[in-house]
């Protein structure tokens, strides 16, 4: 980028940090949001993070992703489970990745200033600075003296991703956290290779490589990194040094050939291992990635329809006219960034990182696994679209046919219409957040023909303590995929809850049917005989939980008690509240039991039954 030198050397420091107070200051109202969907798993029901010193449980908890969740154990540690603790957490950590990618933004501004359509006339280099015409390699980074331009543009890139709200699903939702430390270690990793390729030095390099493999360890997406630093290689550096093709030797073919391997073993790991009884690889499903980068594009151009559930319809041949728009639509993006990336090779190097960083993710499409689309996902690539709009706005600061004083204020006005209507946004959707019924609601209208939203709906009104409405919700997510042997559980639990026994008998039949031996579901049918008096029939049903479950709590409790209260059978009682307190030496009365039991255990004459 041209422009005239910045001769002000606090103004970085100062957009930095207007950039970071952005951030904090739109997720001031997030801090409260209570714990949602996969919240429950990765932090409620995680026993791994409840103890720091455990490194061996915090590793293969998440065997992929082990930086995540020792994060998790370090919140557990300091605020227990508070979730204001998590989403603190969360949010210092995007105000870091706000300030790393203004100082990446700036760098790469500096970087790109060396225009390849400067005019003949343009000055021969100063002393000092013939390395270029000697043929030594000229450094990678910006020359001293990085113009003011640069300076607009790294804020621009830093402003737009603090405060877009397409970020709110990786910062404000906890189980985001992923996204967020896997940007966190890819910018510094770039930052330090970059340095690297600049000054040769083995430190720099060393750094690199263990950042990289820390935001490896945070989330797959960062395998992407040498086909990204090959991009800016490509489309920033210059060329006449005659160096690329020695980078390309030492760093990018090794790194990609690292890349390749890990990527397909951690395929095999994910279709063969974690889900090996539901992956089935279809390469059609490949084609529904176009439709899903299309949607990625228009939500952080637009950030609308924003929802915690996407649905994203399957076409029903390789004929059908929407793959046709969507590679067209995709041709016409990659005609359009090859065409700027000599004026403004930013905006070309940011549609190549967001499409990068989406690839890993869409890629997946082809086991038919879990959700097509989530708007976390659009963390990472977000940082390569903010990077081509401080290209934009640099380039609208640099217009030659704007004078000095209209050019600042026409920018000026820019940046403000993009960041205070996203600021405003981002807000509104922290209250979304802050309602989980609200949340699953909204996806639900959204895509009322997909089963998932209607499941979380349910599971956020029996939070509430509204059980009828969770079954109600809960059957129509049944009704749309009646396979699902957990949401007939769940509906068998809340009418259970509701006092609809009969109803609720009947749902918990169809999950113990769907998955055979379903300890809940056994147990629950259990519990609806007793109430209407069937005590040997409880019992019987507790029973061969207990056989058949090791560790199955509620079932021995109710042993417990139906021995004690209904059948007089102390010793049974005795045994069975000693097997609750081996599993769970915290239950509730467990000690109380124990003592009272064996008082009258000792009381009863010797080889009397207790009946």
């Amino acid at each position: 980028m041209k422009g005239r030198t910045n001769g002000r050397p606090w103004l970085p420091h100062a957009l930095a940090a207007a950039a970071a107070l952005m951030a904090a200051l739109v997720y001031l109202n997030a801090l409260g949001n209570p714990f949602v969907y996969d919240d429950h798993r990765v932090v409620l029901e995680n026993f791994s993070i409840r103890d720091l010193s455990n490194v061996r449980a915090l590793l293969l908890n998440d065997l992929f992703r082990p930086v995540v969740n020792i994060s998790y154990a370090v919140d557990y540690a300091l605020s227990g489970l508070a979730p204001s603790g998590y989403h603190v957490t969360s949010l210092l950590l995007h105000m870091a990745n706000v300030v790393l990618l203004f100082v990446l933004a700036r760098a790469l501004a500096g970087d790109a200033r060396p225009v390849r359509t400067a005019p003949a006339a343009a000055p021969a280099h100063p002393p000092g600075r013939k390395g270029r015409a000697s043929g030594r390699p000229a450094p990678a980074g910006p020359a001293p003296g990085v113009p003011v331009t640069a300076d607009i543009a790294a804020f621009a890139a830093a402003g737009v991703w603090a405060v877009h709200p397409l970020m709110t699903q990786a910062v404000g939702y906890v189980s985001g956290r992923s996204e967020v430390l896997c940007a966190l270690f890819l910018l510094a990793s770039f930052l330090c290779l970059r340095a690297w390729l600049s000054r040769q030095r083995s430190g720099w390099l060393a750094a690199g490589i263990g950042c990289w493999v820390l935001a490896l360890a945070s989330k797959e997406a960062a395998v992407m990194l040498p086909v990204l630093l090959l991009g800016y290689d490509r489309l920033l550096l210059p060329r006449e040094n005659g160096d690329t093709r020695r980078r390309l030797a030492r760093v990018y073919i090794p790194m990609l050939v690292f890349v390749a391997l890990a990527g397909a073993a951690r395929m095999a790991v994910f279709a063969g291992v974690e889900n090996v009884s539901r992956a089935s690889f279809s390469w059609g499903n490949l084609l529904v990635g176009l439709d899903v980068l299309r949607r990625y594009v228009g939500l952080m151009l637009l950030a609308a329809p924003q929802s915690i559930f996407h649905t994203v319809p399957v076409p029903s041949s390789v004929l059908h006219p929407s793959l046709f728009l969507n590679l067209l639509w995709m041709f016409a993006l990659g005609v359009a960034a090859w065409r700027v990336r000599g004026r403004v090779p930013l905006v070309a190097f940011g549609a190549l990182w967001f499409v990068l960083l989406l690839l890993p993710s869409i890629s997946m499409l082809s086991f038919d696994i879990g959700e097509p689309m989530a708007e976390q996902r659009a963390y990472l690539a977000g940082c390569g679209f903010a990077v081509a709009a401080g290209g934009a706005i640099g380039w609208l600061f640099e217009w030659p046919p704007l004078r000095a004083w209209p050019r600042h204020a026409i920018v000026a006005g820019v940046l403000a219409c993009v960041l205070f209507p996203m600021a405003a946004r981002t807000v509104a959707r922290n209250r979304v957040w802050s309602d989980p019924v609200r949340l699953w609601k909204e996806a639900a209208v959204n895509a009322p023909g997909t089963w998932l939203p209607h499941r979380g709906l349910g599971d956020a009104l029996r939070d509430r303590g509204d059980y009828a409405g969770a079954a109600a919700a809960y059957r129509e997510a049944a009704r749309l995929r009646p396979e699902e042997a957990n949401t007939h559980l769940a509906l068998g639990v809340s009418l259970l809850q509701a006092g609809q026994l009969q109803e609720a008998d009947l749902a918990l039949a169809e999950a113990a049917r769907l998955s055979p031996g379903m300890a809940q579901a056994e147990t629950g049918r259990g519990m609806i005989a007793r109430m209407w008096g069937r005590r040997d029939e409880a019992r019987d049903r507790f029973l061969a939980v207990a056989r058949a479950h090791p560790d199955a709590v509620v079932a021995r409790q109710h042993l417990a008690e139906m021995y004690e209260t209904e059948y007089a059978d102390p010793a049974s009682a005795l045994r069975m509240c000693r097997e609750v307190q081996a599993l769970a030496p915290q239950a509730q009365g467990v000690a109380e039991c124990i003592r009272r039991n064996e008082q009258r255990a000792a009381a009863l004459p010797r080889g009397s039954d207790g009946r």
